[in-house]
């Protein structure tokens, strides 16, 4: 008899909300297998990646640089005020992305933590053993976001607010387990030995 795969939990919240952290530390303290769905998307779109054709059939000349690559800050910027192309670029990419992480979740040996931004947009909540999000408080992620990417209060507020998701009191309701990064860091990481706890998992 086969084994069940080992069990996977999923991290999200929203942007500057710390989830990318609180992956890192879960995945490196307690040996687990980590998996980043931003990371994979960013795979896809390379030169010879499974989405890169398509995406030379989408996209015009403009946002491709010399080498072939594609100029992900032009996209990006694009992706914020055209919301036809961030529709067609989901319908492209979140299939094969989705594809991949069960291919790794599948292959994995140690429990999973899987790093997905747009969890409850997408509807993959029902992927995952556990569901766990983030929390900061609006002013925190902001304050985090102008640092993080050394923007003006300006930019960093249409950044929050070109996100168009959820908000992320809605996010934490739906939610299995709920960790609080909106203070210092180690209360957080009191709250994610909890988690872990809870979850069974041991620090390596």
């Amino acid at each position: 008899m086969s084994q069940p795969p080992p069990q996977s939990v999923a991290i999200t919240g929203a942007i500057a909300s710390g989830k990318s952290r609180c992956a890192r530390y879960l995945g490196h303290r307690f040996g687990l297998t980590l998996i980043n769905a931003d990371a994979i998307g960013r795979t896809l779109i390379l030169p010879g990646g499974a989405a890169y054709d398509q995406l030379q059939a989408l996209l015009p000349k403009m946002f491709f640089h010399a080498d072939g690559t594609i100029d992900r800050r032009r996209l990006r910027a694009a992706i914020f005020t055209d919301n036809g192309l961030r529709q067609r670029l989901e319908r492209l990419l979140h299939p094969l992305i989705r594809h991949a992480i069960h291919q790794r979740l599948s292959a994995a040996t140690s429990p999973c933590v899987v790093e997905v931004p747009l969890l409850f947009e997408v509807g993959w909540r029902a992927d995952f053993d556990h569901v766990v999000v983030v929390y900061a408080c609006a002013g925190q992620r902001l304050r985090r976001l102008r640092q993080r990417d050394q923007l003006c209060e300006e930019d960093a507020q249409a950044a929050l607010a070109a996100q168009n998701e959820p908000s992320l009191e809605s996010k934490a309701l739906a939610a299995d387990h709920v960790i609080d990064n909106s203070g210092p860091w180690a209360a957080t990481v009191l709250e994610l030995h909890r988690l872990a706890k809870t979850l069974g998992f041991v620090a390596t």
